[in-house]
This record gives structure tokens, sequence and C-alpha cells, in this order.
């Protein structure tokens, strides 16, 4: 058994092979101001294998074309030409997309759970006790947290991903990754799974 590694990258020459998906991830240094005295490395090409099946779990859809994350095993091979090179055999694969995507969906959910637990407070108590204040202000901490998120990833996080599948096509076509607070209060709640 090889030493353990986690790379992340945009395969390149994606290609299949023998026994799944061949492709090459070229990484740099991990960090550029080392130790005195130790040498910087230079970029390093990792062929990376992985399952058919492993490669399309990994992705969002076959439109998914973000950063790839992949840990794997180390081997050191020889190409057919005797050149030595590194090998990567994956044990997990996703992507930048679906790892966003998914921290999204969680936040999410955590906000449309926080709005019922509110609503379910102010309907029992009314607006102002101090439990449904608490409540809201979480509420809204959720809420922000959600929308910073989205704005932050906007580049690559897709809106229409976030959504469970009961949302009507016209909820998906008006939402975006730039909410305004008031329009995902405005949002109707997310049925929790």
């Amino acid at each position: 058994m090889g030493a353990t590694i986690t790379l992340t990258g945009r395969p390149r020459n994606v290609r299949s092979a023998e026994r799944g998906v061949a492709f090459e991830i070229v990484a740099g240094p991990a960090n550029a101001s080392t130790p005195r005295g130790m040498p910087v490395f230079s970029l390093t090409t990792y062929h990376a294998l992985c399952s058919q099946r492993m490669w399309d779990r990994g992705h969002m859809d076959s439109e998914d074309r973000s950063d790839v994350i992949i840990e794997g095993y180390l081997e050191p091979r020889v190409s057919e030409g005797g050149q030595p090179y590194v090998a990567v055999v994956a044990t997990s694969l996703t992507t930048k997309l679906v790892e966003i995507t998914s921290h999204a969906q969680q936040l999410l959910a955590d906000a449309a759970k926080a709005e019922k637990a509110y609503n379910a407070l102010r309907s029992r108590y009314g607006e102002d006790a101090p439990v449904v204040q608490e409540a809201r202000a979480e509420m809204e901490k959720l809420k922000t947290g959600l929308t910073r998120y989205c704005e932050a990833n906007q580049k690559i996080l897709r809106p229409e991903s976030l959504l469970e599948p009961e949302y009507p096509q016209a909820q998906v076509a008006r939402m975006s990754c730039n909410w305004p607070l008031a329009e995902i209060e405005a949002a109707p709640s997310v049925a929790l799974r």
C-alpha cells in the first residue's frame, strides 16, 4: 500500500481506459514559502485512474467542468517508453461543484428549519416574546450566511441545483445566487427531507 494523497485541479487528457477513466492533474507546490534551505518543487503531473462509476457519481452532470477533488494512493510506475511517472489510484472523487452545492443545500435546509421553528414560536407566543426574537435572530443569521456563501461561490454554483424537486420551474427561474435577504425571506420554505 502506498502513500495517500488528495489532489485538486482541472483534469486534463480525460480518456476511457481499460479499467475506467484515466486523466492527468497538474499540481504545483502546496506552499511557495518553504523553510530555509528547502527547495520549492515545480509543477508535477499526476496520472490518475478511477472507475467509470466513480467518475460519473463524482460529477453533478455531464456539463460539470469544475475542478476535480481526488483522494487516492500514490503508485510509482514506469511508462511504455521507460519513463517513471506518479500514478494516483482513486479511492474517492468529487468536483468543486458537487462539494459547494452540497454545502449550500445544507445551509438552505438549516435556514428553512430555523424559519419553520421561528414561525411555530411566533404563532404560539407572539412576535414580542424573547424566545421568538432569539429564533428570528438565528433565522436571519442563517439566511445571511446562505446569501454570503452563494455570493462567494456564484461563479461555480448553479441556483437550480439547490432547490428541492417540488419547486415549480417559475421559482427556479426567479431565484439566483445574488439573493438579497428580502428575496430569501419572501421565498417559500423548503420541504425538509
